[in-house]
């Protein structure tokens, strides 16, 4: 690790393949990701001479500019699907509901905390005379917890094992639950609802 270079990629996968090994993987596009520390090392950049014009950017900044130039291409596409170091962060999923992308993303599902969708809340009340209303709360008791929290509490029938290609080593399958989930932050359900 110590001598790796990092790059953020966008790949477009060809859709349906018959075999996951078949997949027509086709390279549509990577940045180098440099860590802050080295954006900061002259030295160091001059002796890996990194261009001038690469500076410091989060990886899912990076990748959003990936995604905006391929759909700029008009690439037909019908989700994007990117890893937990871009899932994980509340701004890059924001964006890509922004930009009316639908996708499917790896979180860190310890840190992400939620609360089931269906959960009703309580309304903001209105606050005294020339303060703002409240947030929108939780029910007493109730709050947020951790993905991996909720996927531990879900019922055996909401479980369901999913084939979804032959590998060149058999099926490719696992065990899904979907659930409709409310993001919160800070103890707080916010409008992010996935």
């Amino acid at each position: 690790m110590a001598n790796c270079q990092a790059a953020v990629t966008i790949v477009y996968v060809q859709p349906a393949p018959p075999r996951s090994a078949d997949a027509g993987v086709f390279p549509m596009g990577m940045r180098l990701y440099l860590p802050e520390e080295w954006a900061n090392d002259a030295p160091r950049r001059r002796g890996a001479r990194v261009p001038r014009e690469v500076r410091f950017r989060e990886k899912w900044r990076i990748g959003l500019e990936l995604i905006r130039q391929v759909r700029e291409r008009k690439v037909p596409q019908d989700a994007v699907t990117a890893d937990a170091s871009f899932g994980s962060c509340r701004e890059s999923r924001a964006a890509l509901r922004q930009a009316g992308e639908r996708y499917v993303v790896g979180v860190d599902p310890a840190a992400l905390r939620v609360v089931r969708e269906e959960m009703t809340l309580r309304k903001p009340r209105k606050g005294p005379a020339g303060r703002p209303e409240e947030r929108t709360r939780f029910p007493k008791g109730k709050r947020g917890r951790s993905a991996l929290r909720l996927a531990g509490e879900l019922d055996p029938e909401e479980w369901q094992e999913m084939t979804w290609a032959e590998g060149t080593k058999g099926e490719l399958k696992g065990t899904f639950a979907r659930v409709r989930v409310r993001v919160t932050k800070k103890a707080q359900p916010t409008e992010e609802v996935d």
